[in-house]
């Protein structure tokens, strides 16, 4: 069972995966994990200075990494899916073939995530300096519009931000609702 977090930088997402995480292991019998996002390993360049290796690694290592979290629990909270690296990448080289020729692989590869929430800048107006991600509103804002439109394209669901505290019997009811059984504890 796989529950992934997206939207654009800055927006609260990791925050989320931890407090929904920590939700699911107490109200739950099930191994829980989280995957964090593998921007901040990558060995290239990130935000304005990435290069295609950049892209190219992240892709790979989401993958593997996604893969692995499954293989070790039962439920995986993800924060960030497939598709938010492919509106950085489009961003940053919206005409290399080579990080799009994939592309119906990685649209494929959408459909391994039982929910997607989706984080907007406008639930989450400001942006943190944290000595890695990108501050400036605008950039923030354009990868919010190529993920929405990349969202559109791929023709992949994704469910508004939760409400703090996280509504767990909304989460049960989607992962019923897509075949995924989710026992609540007392």
């Amino acid at each position: 069972m796989k529950i992934a977090i997206t939207g654009p930088h800055g927006t609260g997402k990791t925050t989320a995966c931890y407090e929904l995480a920590a939700l699911l292991k107490r109200k739950t019998a099930y191994t829980v994990g989280i995957f964090n996002e593998v921007a901040r390993d990558c060995p290239f360049p990130i935000n304005e200075a990435a290069t295609i290796e950049t892209f190219q690694w992240i892709f790979a290592t989401q993958m593997a990494r996604e893969l692995e979290a499954e293989d070790n629990n039962d439920i995986v909270v993800c924060d960030r899916t497939l598709l938010d690296c492919v509106a950085y990448a489009n961003y940053k080289f919206p005409t290399e073939a080579r990080l799009y020729n994939r592309f119906t692989r990685k649209i494929e590869w959408m459909d391994s995530y039982d929910i997607i929430y989706y984080h907007t800048p406008e639930e989450f107006p400001y942006l943190v300096e944290d000595g890695v991600r990108e501050i400036d509103k605008e950039y923030q804002g354009t990868i919010d519009s190529l993920l929405r439109a990349l969202y559109l394209k791929a023709n992949v669901r994704v469910n508004a931000r939760l409400n703090k505290p996280w509504e767990i019997t909304h989460v049960a009811a989607l992962l019923n609702q897509s075949g995924s059984e989710l026992i609540i504890d007392g």
